[in-house]
């Protein structure tokens, strides 16, 4: 949480979470998480997501699960922890429901490309921006992979909310070049290094 002042000098409160590339929220956290998810009326929004990712999910919902209650997805007939169904699965929902938990905030998502199959990163692309508008999200994103900056790039309709950062070497300094999203497309189509 970090405290804000706007230009009238009221305070409040604006919500920050780090999901960071090396740790991933245990099952436990995630499954409090979507509690909240559920308790907002969003269930529903999430579950299309994830079908939409995997379309043998039948239903998602909180099960009891050696005494805690974990996030559970239904395949045929049977439910499932959703940790079990993969790394780049189980990080897409836990940064659905982040999204979600942290409306009008900003979530900064360190190497999002980790887990994430290529082929669906366009996809994923295209949602974090959705996501980003509905719930009034700030979203801020490192990647080391040339292959998701391209997708992201080819799946974007509007450039004009969106901004990249390259950090160049000066005297010793680094200093941060914003780039704008416009110049940042024709980087990627002109094959920069960035």
């Amino acid at each position: 949480l970090v405290p804000v002042t706007s230009g009238n000098l009221k305070s409040s409160i604006l919500e920050i979470f780090f999901h960071t590339s090396l740790g991933k929220i245990d099952l436990l956290q995630a499954s409090q998480i979507f509690g909240e998810v559920v308790r907002k009326g969003y269930k529903e929004l999430v579950f299309n997501l994830l079908s939409e990712l995997d379309n043998s999910i039948k239903d998602i919902e909180l099960m009891s699960f050696n005494g805690s209650s974990i996030v559970g997805v239904k395949i045929k007939d049977k439910f499932y922890p959703i940790n079990q169904l993969g790394e780049g699965f189980y990080r897409i929902f836990v940064l659905t429901c982040l999204f979600i938990q942290k409306m009008n905030g900003i979530v900064l998502i360190d190497e999002i490309e980790n887990g994430i199959h290529h082929s669906i990163q366009g996809m994923i692309w295209k949602w974090l921006l959705e996501m980003s508008q509905r719930f009034n999200v700030q979203v801020f994103i490192t990647t080391h992979s040339w292959e998701f900056i391209v997708n992201a790039i080819e799946n974007t309709k509007s450039f004009e909310n969106i901004q990249g950062i390259r950090f160049e070497e000066s005297d010793q300094k680094i200093i941060p070049v914003i780039i704008k999203g416009d110049e940042l497309k024709e980087m990627v189509e002109q094959n920069y290094e960035i």
